[in-house]
């Protein structure tokens, strides 16, 4: 007789998916307490943004191949 439970790593999955476009879309709300804690400025936090997707724009073939 089949188990009709899910598989704990569906939910594990499904928080993946989540928090990692949460993190990454809603990143503007996290700007003005980061300023806060560390003492950077807007300019410093956002350049550290914009470098992550360049990266992994440029990384993107060599770990595709």
């Amino acid at each position: 007789m089949p188990d009709n439970k899910i598989f704990y790593g569906w939910y594990i999955v499904g928080a993946c998916f989540l928090f990692a476009g949460a993190g990454f879309y809603s990143f503007s709300i996290f700007i003005e307490p980061i300023e806060k804690q560390f003492g950077w400025n807007r300019a410093a936090i956002s350049l550290t943004m914009s470098i992550y997707p360049v990266t992994g724009g440029l990384m993107g073939p060599a770990t595709a191949g």
